[in-house]
């Protein structure tokens, strides 16, 4: 019964993955589709500040909280929510004004209408959507995973409802790609936050984790979550003001269809990480194997698989009809996929360092 009950929640894991990154898919099919290659180049730009910005609230309060909450007993972890979403607020929403100073530095031949409206947009986007990716990943920290994935489902439907609206109000098309994110997160999190009040008013016999705590471990996970992000950032700029910021929509074109390997990670870390997580706090080294093999090999197996299907234009391969852009510079694609693949590799080992308490070594 046990088994079958981490089955179901490896499986409710990766749908909520699935989903909640569908949003992310949806807006940037739509910024691929609509936006002529240079404002997708700037969109591209501006999608790594988001993810910069994200991470830092990230990084600092939440995957801290999420790592101490593995050892709280079952029905006292989600009541970390109360001080979590709190303090996470705060730093999420001053990472997100800092870092909307990119347009300073932003290459002098994008549009500037085009970019002011994602940096206001895409500073709101990156304000709220850390909150409702700690709400899900909580609840599956709670054994509660169907519920987030009942706030994914949410999540997409207010994604549709939002681009459906924002584009018929006659918006610059630039904007409606983060709005919509915007109106998806806002929307999602507050359905998760009715669906947990019950668990958030609940009476708690458990310490609240100490801000000497987050710090601990939050000033290693930073530098793990920047190096990456920034790296992304600057090598976006490069790419924009020595090739082009077309060129750069290809490549954000690329990356959209290589989505479905990180949603496989994501899905997967949702699920495995806390159990990877606990097993090296716990010292269990097979349990750890166990789990690690287990992650490496789906990963694996989610990357040659989707090689296969979308790396090159083929017959079968569909999305060379849908995103045309991504296929534009031959081999691409590929490049993106095996990226990606390589990428979700490390995260396992990641959540390994997160339970020994070597959060150094993960940076």
């Amino acid at each position: 019964l046990t088994s079958v009950r981490g089955q179901h929640r490896i499986v409710a894991g990766v749908v909520d993955a699935g989903l909640s990154s569908l949003a992310t898919f949806i807006v940037g099919f739509y910024a691929t589709r609509n936006l002529e290659p240079a404002i997708l180049g700037a969109y591209a730009l501006a999608f790594s500040v988001f993810v910069l910005a994200g991470l830092i609230s990230a990084m600092l309060v939440f995957t801290p909280t999420e790592i101490a909450a593995v050892d709280y007993p079952r029905g006292q972890q989600l009541q970390l929510l109360r001080q979590s979403l709190k303090r996470g607020s705060m730093v999420s929403l001053i990472a997100a004004v800092v870092t909307s100073s990119w347009i300073l530095i932003a290459p002098a031949e994008l549009d500037r209408a085009a970019l002011a409206a994602l940096v206001v947009s895409g500073a709101g986007a990156a304000f709220v959507s850390p909150l409702q990716d700690h709400l899900r990943r909580m609840l599956h920290l709670a054994h509660e995973s169907w519920r987030s994935v009942t706030v994914a489902i949410v999540q997409i439907i207010a994604t549709l409802v939002a681009i459906v609206a924002l584009a018929g109000l006659g918006l610059d098309a630039a904007i409606v790609p983060f709005g919509a994110l915007i109106v998806a997160n806002v929307t999602s999190l507050s359905v998760g936050l009715l669906l947990t009040s019950r668990d958030l008013l609940a009476p708690t016999t458990e310490a609240p984790v100490s801000r000497e705590r987050l710090l601990r471990s939050g000033r290693p996970l930073l530098a793990v979550g920047l190096i990456p992000s920034v790296s992304m950032f600057v090598v976006s700029w490069l790419v924009t003001s020595i090739a082009g910021s077309a060129t750069l929509g290809y490549v954000h074109a690329a990356r959209i269809v290589s989505q479905p390997v990180a949603v496989v990670q994501k899905g997967l870390g949702s699920v495995l990480g806390p159990r990877t997580t606990r097993a090296a706090s716990h010292r269990d080294h097979a349990a750890l194997s166990r789990v690690t093999r287990l992650f490496a090999g789906l990963i694996i197996i989610a990357g040659a698989l989707w090689m296969a299907a979308v790396a090159i234009p083929a017959p079968w391969n569909v999305m060379s009809e849908i995103l045309p852009l991504a296929y534009v510079v031959p081999g691409l694609v590929a490049a993106a996929i095996i990226a990606a693949t390589i990428q979700s590799l490390s995260v396992a080992r990641r959540y390994e360092v997160y339970g020994a308490a070597k959060e150094t070594s993960a940076a």
